[in-house]
């Protein structure tokens, strides 16, 4: 393998799978051979030259089967650098471990994987306009116009991934999307992408209706002018990769127009967000703030 600076390296591994009533466990070892140019780099921090060397990797992952599609997950691995690595003038360690413990989300084992699902692929189309408004304040019905009338065009493919989540009847989608945001005086147009996992849940009186929400990421070509304005205003560095939210509304207009045709067709509202999770997260910076955009859109199923 190889990084983006050509420097090389050659992994060889083993591992293993093991089932123990609710347990899974994988354990692995590997080896891993380093040129001249990657120890130098990396450990060297290109202040010295450091030799090739060979890494070895020892660890095991493992998950539990707690109830339904819930699984706890965890692992702990060891890494043993090479004499060369060790020797290096920023190394004080040989050793080093790693542990993770979290929880995840996976189909039911104990029930037969689904043929078919309920839910259908679909397109969705938006068009939203921006506001200074916080997340919470919009929630609660207090919204201010934007003095600059920013306005986003988006465009959503939903993927179904299942229709039942610890029983419930949740529809639930991999969502990618693609949105424009339009220029006006204060900010030039720009693209934004995103990826998301999107969950739905349909109550059927007096007609099919659902709510629904998102989680994901959001990369834009340019920082919109709420947000820039917002984080000049806290002394924040922008950030063009911020956390995505959708909180959505919608209606099956064949549902409430007692049109067959219509079935798959739906009209809704959704508050499309980026921001950086209160300062709580490296990977956006560790910066507070970020955008909202009100939106009407029509979705599709096919």
């Amino acid at each position: 393998m190889t990084e983006k600076d050509g420097n090389w390296h050659i992994n060889f591994g083993t591992e293993g799978e093991y089932f123990v009533g609710d347990f899974q466990i994988q354990p692995h070892a590997s080896l891993r051979y380093k040129s001249e140019d990657f120890n130098t780099q990396y450990y060297g921090l290109n202040a010295e030259k450091v030799d090739a060397g060979v890494d070895a990797f020892v660890g095991v992952r493992a998950s539990y089967h707690v109830i339904s599609n819930l699984y706890l997950l965890g692992a702990a691995n060891v890494q043993i650098l090479d004499n060369a690595a060790y020797d290096a003038a920023v190394i004080d360690n040989r050793v080093q471990t790693e542990y993770y413990l979290g929880f995840g989300f996976f189909n039911d084992k104990d029930k037969p994987r689904k043929t078919e699902l309920s839910n259908k692929r679909y397109f969705r189309i938006s068009h939203g306009w921006g506001t200074p408004s916080n997340l919470g304040d919009i929630l609660g019905g207090d919204i201010e116009d934007d003095p600059y009338n920013s306005q986003i065009t988006t465009l959503f493919y939903g993927h179904p991934l299942t229709d039942e989540l610890f029983g419930l009847p949740l529809d639930i989608y991999l969502t990618p999307g693609f949105g424009w945001h339009w220029s006006h005086e204060n900010q030039a147009s720009s693209q934004e992408y995103i990826l998301a996992i999107k969950a739905y849940y349909t109550i059927s009186w007096p007609f099919d209706w659902r709510l629904g929400v998102a989680e994901g990421m959001s990369y834009t070509s340019k920082i919109n002018s709420l947000e820039k304005e917002e984080f000049d205003r806290k002394g924040y560095e922008p950030n063009n990769f911020l956390n995505y939210l959708d909180f959505s509304i919608d209606v099956n207009l064949g549902s409430m127009f007692n049109a067959r045709s219509m079935d798959g067709v739906w009209l809704g509202y959704a508050i499309h967000h980026r921001s950086a999770i209160f300062e709580k997260s490296s990977q956006y910076g560790r910066i507070k703030g970020g955008s909202n955009y009100n939106t009407v859109y029509l979705q599709f199923d096919f």
